[in-house]
């Protein structure tokens, strides 16, 4: 039984404008709902619901307007149902399930109307089927009456009106005798109506200039009864279309500059109709082009086609997409979501990435893919908002990703060090060292250095031993360019002593490959800085003690004449 009130609503309605079904939206918690994300639900989940629905209304037919359920039934029926596995559809099967589609089960409708319509025809020899007659519990006058007005409209498909008229099928009632069930006009007095709505047409020309009539204009007939001015109107242009109207009339209305093609009296809807079509088949052109659905809503090239796009989306999500529609954009390869579709793309690259160097560590300016760099910083963005998916949280983590930005910056800022140093060696990095990325390696470390010594508010070190241990695993240099220098003098004063037997070196006094730097002037100006006290100062001196240093040479008889072997 329900399966003919379905086919009842199919016969009626054409191909392009189903039975539309109105769901009032829930209000409650708008507010607050409007800013959650949206969350991932499972197949299984789906799969409750909707027997949940069965058990309470005994059957599986959910329509497409039955929120989120009910577009899951759609996708179904149609994209998914070749990706079900045999379980699923054994599942769906139990609840006995309507695979047939909306498209399908219409042109089902229709072609059993039609056999219907033969039916008749054999029987009676006409097409003229009252507009309350059944047959097999199938209204067919109804039906009969639709495909009227769907023609009238413009919105039959030509491969049924070409079967319709294939069988004598007739199109506008005013070109032939108007009859009911006991008696007929003659077809003068069809004449004499007709000749009468042309004068009013011609008080309307004479009025207006012109014969764009309003499809809801009446007028007033000779019996005191009202006519449809543009009604009639769009009756002499379907039966020119149908090439039924008669020369001399079509003279007369040339005459007055008839124009014969217009948008149908409905003229909002049909304009709507029209412009969606034409979208959709720019964007079938895009896909061709391009290999995919997702128009950017900003560019310049498809700037309307981006907007029309994400109006299909936000339909879709409020539940005021005709599932017609649904159907053919789903067909297409349409992307509901192309936020997510666009993620998987990027996690499948950041994936990629931790496979081949064993981290997530990417910097913003990530020369190979820039777009990857970007789109790692914003999910430290979204994660520090809130505003990121716990699931895409989890699959993050496994990647052991790394959302503090600070530290993922001092990684990348490491490993950079340990490559300057697998190449140089334990040496010091330049002050204007940049790497072959564009990283600034040299001021980072001057930087890290000067942090050593320094304290917070909080009196907290800005460089936790924990990082200073890293450092010095990777090879860093603490000592700034000065106190390297001093300690290389250190040195060259120590190998002196061991040669020489003493520190008392000669002004003039010149090491091999001192690079210029006299050993000599060099332990005469820590003998100037003596009286320097600073911790620096001291600790120099501790350690020129600890090498028998002599800081006053004036009773050293070793000044007077040193021994030295050139």
């Amino acid at each position: 039984m329900q399966e003919q009130e379905v086919l009842r609503y199919a016969a009626a309605s054409p191909s392009r404008y189903p039975v539309r079904y109105h769901f009032a939206p829930s209000t409650t918690n708008m507010s607050t709902n409007k800013n959650k994300p949206r969350l991932r639900i499972t197949w299984d989940q789906s799969y409750a619901e909707l027997q949940t629905y069965f058990n309470t209304h005994g059957n599986s037919y959910v329509p497409a307007r039955y929120g989120r359920l009910g577009m899951w039934v759609v996708r179904q029926r149609n994209t998914d149902r070749h990706k079900l596995e045999s379980w699923q559809m054994d599942k769906l099967n139990a609840l006995n399930f309507d695979w047939e589609t909306k498209l399908e089960k219409d042109e089902r409708a229709w072609d059993q109307m039609f056999g219907l319509l033969q039916q008749f025809l054999e029987e009676h020899g006409h097409s003229r089927v009252p507009c309350n007659y059944a047959s097999q519990g199938l209204q067919l006058g109804q039906w009969v009456t639709s495909q009227h007005k769907y023609h009238r409209k413009g919105k039959i498909r030509d491969d049924r009106r070409r079967r319709l008229k294939s069988v004598g099928f007739l199109w506008a009632r005013d070109e032939r005798m108007v009859w009911n069930d006991t008696k007929e006009r003659s077809p003068g007095v069809v004449d004499g109506t007709w000749k009468k709505m042309y004068n009013h047409l011609i008080e309307f020309h004479r009025e207006h200039k012109h014969c764009m009539v309003s499809a809801r204009m009446l007028v007033k007939m000779d019996d005191g009864s009202s006519k449809n001015l543009g009604t009639w109107i769009i009756r002499q242009r379907t039966a020119l279309r149908d090439s039924i109207l008669k020369e001399e009339r079509k003279q007369l209305l040339d005459d007055l500059g008839f124009v014969w093609k217009i948008d149908h009296y409905d003229v909002d809807r049909s304009l709507r109709a029209r412009q969606w079509e034409e979208m959709y088949k720019k964007l079938q052109g895009f896909k061709e082009i391009h290999g995919h659905c997702q128009v950017p809503a900003n560019s310049k090239d498809e700037l309307t086609l981006g907007q029309w796009v994400r109006n299909q989306r936000v339909f879709e999500k409020t539940g005021r997409l005709d599932e017609t529609r649904f159907e053919q954009l789903d067909v297409v390869g349409f992307d509901w979501d192309p936020c997510g579709s666009h993620w998987n793309e990027m996690y499948a690259k950041l994936r990629a990435y931790h496979e081949k160097h064993g981290h997530c560590q990417i910097a913003i300016t990530y020369p190979d893919d820039p777009v990857l760099g970007n789109w790692v910083r914003n999910l430290r963005v979204l994660q520090a908002k809130g505003k990121l998916k716990d699931d895409r949280v989890e699959r993050l983590n496994d990647l052991e990703f790394v959302w503090d930005s600070n530290q993922m910056r001092w990684n990348t800022m490491v490993d950079h060090l340990k490559e300057f140093t697998r190449v140089h060696g334990r040496v010091r990095v330049p002050d204007k060292y940049v790497t072959t990325d564009g990283v600034q390696l040299g001021w980072w470390v001057r930087t890290q250095r000067s942090y050593r010594n320094i304290n917070c508010k909080n009196n907290m070190p800005l460089l936790t031993p924990e990082r200073i241990a890293e450092l010095d695993a990777a090879g860093f240099i603490w000592d700034s360019l000065s106190e390297e220098k001093w300690n290389m003098m250190f040195n060259r004063l120590g190998q002196f002593k061991h040669q020489y037997g003493h520190c008392n070196v000669p002004k003039s006094f010149k090491g091999d490959g001192d690079d210029g730097r006299q050993l000599g002037s060099w332990v005469y100006q820590q003998r100037q800085n003596r009286d320097t006290v600073d911790t620096l100062s001291l600790k120099r001196k501790e350690k020129l003690d600890s090498i028998g240093f002599l800081w006053d040479t004036k009773n050293d008889d070793s000044n007077k004449k040193p021994r030295l072997q050139y």
